[in-house]
C-alpha cells in the first residue's frame, strides 16, 4: 500500500499578499520618521528651553554686577566712586579691559559648588556725579552692568545715588520744641508729653507744646520733616518740600499747618502741590562708631580729646587747647599747629573716671589736673554770662576758624565729633567755597549750638543783653547734625536782633531748634533769621566718616533695560 504524500501544492500568490508587504514597510518606515521628528522637536525644545533659562540668568548676572559695584560704594562710604571704567580698581575682575574692546568679567558661581554659571562686567561713569567743566553736577553715578550667560547677553542702565538725611538743607524729625530746651519746672511734662509727631502729642489741660513754624525763612535747597511742619508768611522754598505727614483736614488736606500763623501770605513753593507726603527718613542713633576711628586699632588714625576742647582751624592746619587731655592721639599734639589728621576725624569724649586704666584718666589728686571751679577748662561762661551751662568734664566741643576770618577757611576734609554738645563760637568757611574738595561735618551727640552768650537783664518777661563775643551775620559752612537734640543758636530768645544765620551745607536735628525769637519785653527780634544754602555735593558725597551707612547708603534709584553692551 502506498505511503500517504506530505506534500501540498503551494497555493497560487493572490494580490494581497505584496500590497501587506508594503504597508508594513511604509508603516516602518513612518514610525521611524515620527520617532525622528519626536527626537529633533525634543532636541531643538531642550536647546531652546536652554536659551531662554540662559536668557533670563543674564539678566540675573547684571543685576549681580550692579548689587557688586552698589556694596563696594557703600562699603567704602562713597569713596570707592573715584574708580570709573577710565581709572579702573585694578583688584575688580569686574571693572576695565584686558585688552582694547575686551572687557574683564568677574564670574557667578553656583551656591554651594564654585562651578561658573555666568558672568559680568560694568562700567562706571561718574561725570554728572562730581561734575566737570562742561557737565553740571546731579549727584548720580551711572553704572553700565553686562550678564552673560551661554551665548546670552544682556545689560542694565542704572542710576546710583546717595539717599538719607543728607538729601535735605532742612531736614527735622520733631516739629517741636525740644524738651529740654523748656523752662525747667516744665521739662518733665515736655518729656512726657510733646517727644512725638503732631496728632500723637497729648499735653494735659493747662500745658502747650511749643511747636515753632517757618516764618520769613528762605531755604535754598531740599527741605523734609518725618513730622506736620507749620508754615507761615514769607517763607522761600527753593527746592522741593517733603513731608511723612499725613493730609491736614484744617488746612483743605495739605500736607502742613497754618493753624497757629498770623499770616501766610508771601509764602512759595518752588513745586505746585509740596509739601508732598514721603516715606519716613531715619536718623542715626549715636556718633559712638566715630570714637573707634580714633582708636589704635584705626589705619589711619584719627584724633582723640577729652574734656572742653576748643578746636581752630586754619586752612590745612588745627589748633586744640584741650587741658583735661593727658595723652594724645598720634600726630595730635595739643597747643600747637598740626596738619588735619589722614582720615579727617576728630572725636571729643568725656573725661574717664579718675584713677582707672584709660590714658587720659586723671589721679584723684596731680599738681596739673584741671580744677571744677565753676568755670570749665577754657575759662566759661563768660564773666557776667548767665542761663548757660559748660560741665566742667563734658566731652564738648568750641570750634570756629581762626578769629572768624575767611582767610582761614578750611582747606581739606574733616569730621569733628562731640560725645555732648557741639558749639561754633565763629564763622567757619570752605577757603575755595563749595568748588572744590573741601568738606565739614560738624556732629553732636547732644546738642549742636551757635554760640550766644549773654547777660539776664530781667526775669519777666526773660530779657537780657549780647556779651561780647557774639557774632552777627553768622556764616557756617558745613554738615551739621545733633543726633539726639536740636541745632540750634544758643539763648535765642534773649538779646538784640544777631542778623542773618547762613548755612552752606545741611542741618539735621531729631528736634526743631530755635534760632530767632522775640524779645517779650520790646518785641524786637532776637537771634538770626535763616537763609540756609544746600550744598550740592552732599548728593554725592560727605565728609569724612560722616554717614552711616545703615542710615545713608547708595542705592540704584533708577534701573533700566539697554542694549547689550557686550556679546
Amino acid at each position: 500500500m502506498d505511503r500517504p504524500s506530505i506534500l501540498r501544492r503551494r497555493r497560487p500568490a493572490g494580490d494581497e499578499d505584496g500590497f501587506a508587504l508594503v504597508t508594513v514597510l511604509l508603516t516602518m518606515v513612518l514610525l521611524a520618521a515620527f520617532s525622528l521628528v519626536a527626537l529633533q522637536q525634543t532636541i531643538t525644545n531642550t536647546a531652546a528651553s536652554r536659551k531662554d533659562q540662559d536668557w533670563v540668568a543674564a539678566l540675573s548676572a547684571a543685576q549681580a554686577g550692579l548689587d557688586d559695584y552698589v556694596s563696594r560704594l557703600n562699603d567704602s562710604n562713597g569713596a570707592y566712586f573715584t574708580y570709573t571704567s577710565t581709572t579702573p580698581d585694578p583688584s575688580n575682575p569686574a571693572m576695565g579691559f584686558s585688552s582694547p574692546g575686551v572687557p574683564k568679567w568677574a564670574t557667578v558661581p553656583v551656591a554651594g559648588t564654585g562651578t561658573a554659571q555666568g558672568r559680568y562686567h560694568y562700567d562706571v561713569d561718574t561725570s554728572t556725579y562730581t561734575g566737570t567743566a562742561t557737565v553740571t553736577p546731579n549727584g548720580n553715578i551711572v553704572v553700565v552692568s553686562t550678564g552673560s550667560v551661554g551665548a546670552r547677553s544682556r545689560t542694565l542702565k542704572a542710576f546710583v545715588r546717595r539717599s538719607g538725611f543728607v538729601d535735605f538743607v532742612y531736614f527735622t524729625d520733631y516739629e517741636v520744641r525740644d524738651p529740654l530746651d523748656y523752662p525747667a519746672a516744665e521739662r518733665a511734662n515736655a518729656q512726657a508729653y510733646c517727644a512725638n509727631y503732631y496728632g500723637l502729642r497729648t499735653p494735659p489741660a493747662g500745658f502747650a507744646c511749643r511747636d515753632i513754624k517757618f516764618s520769613g525763612d528762605t531755604l535754598s535747597g531740599p527741605v523734609h520733616s518725618n513730622d506736620t511742619m507749620i508754615i507761615c508768611g514769607n517763607v522761600t522754598f527753593k527746592d522741593v518740600v517733603t513731608t511723612m505727614s499725613g493730609p491736614v483736614t484744617a488746612n483743605g488736606g495739605k500736607h502742613y499747618r497754618t493753624d497757629t500763623c498770623s499770616s501766610t501770605s508771601g509764602t512759595t513753593f518752588a513745586r505746585p502741590g509740596d509739601p508732598e507726603r514721603v516715606q519716613k527718613v531715619n536718623l542715626p542713633s549715636t556718633n559712638l562708631g566715630l570714637k573707634a576711628e580714633t582708636s589704635e586699632a584705626a589705619s589711619p588714625r584719627g584724633c582723640l580729646f577729652v574734656g572742653p576742647t576748643k578746636i581752630e582751624i586754619r586752612g590745612k592746619d588745627l589748633r586744640v587747647d584741650s587741658d583735661w587731655t593727658r595723652s594724645p592721639s598720634p600726630g595730635c599734639p595739643r597747643d600747637t599747629w598740626f596738619p588735619i589728621p589722614v582720615n579727617g576725624v576728630v572725636y571729643v569724649d568725656v573725661v574717664p573716671a579718675d584713677g582707672t586704666s584709660d590714658p587720659n584718666s586723671w589721679p584723684a589728686t596731680h599738681s596739673s589736673k584741671p580744677l571744677c571751679t565753676g568755670k570749665n577748662s577754657l575759662g566759661l561762661p563768660l564773666a557776667n554770662e548767665t542761663d548757660s551751662s559748660y560741665p566742667c568734664r563734658a566731652g564738648d566741643v568750641f570750634v570756629e576758624q581762626l578769629g572768624g576770618l575767611a582767610a582761614n577757611g578750611l582747606d581739606g576734609r574733616l569730621t569733628i565729633s562731640a560725645n555732648n554738645n557741639l558749639y561754633v563760637t565763629n564763622h567757619i568757611d570752605y577757603a575755595s567755597g563749595t568748588a572744590d574738595r573741601s568738606f565739614l561735618g560738624l556732629i553732636a551727640e547732644q546738642f549742636l549750638y551757635v554760640w550766644h552768650p549773654v547777660k539776664r537783664t530781667g526775669t519777666s518777661p526773660s530779657t537780657g543783653d549780647n556779651l561780647p563775643g557774639t557774632v552777627q551775620n553768622m556764616r557756617i559752612s558745613a554738615a551739621l547734625l545733633s543726633v539726639n537734640h536740636s541745632v540750634m543758636v544758643q539763648n535765642p530768645d534773649m538779646g538784640t536782633d544777631l542778623g542773618t544765620l547762613t548755612v552752606t551745607g545741611a542741618i539735621t536735628q531729631k528736634y526743631r531748634g530755635v534760632v530767632g525769637d522775640v524779645n517779650l519785653n520790646n518785641g524786637q527780634p532776637t537771634g538770626y533769621a535763616k537763609h540756609y544754602v544746600y550744598d550740592q555735593r552732599l548728593a554725592y558725597d560727605s565728609p569724612p566718616k560722616f554717614l552711616n551707612p545703615l542710615v545713608s547708603a547708595f542705592d540704584a534709584v533708577r534701573t533700566a533695560e539697554a542694549k547689550p553692551a557686550y556679546r
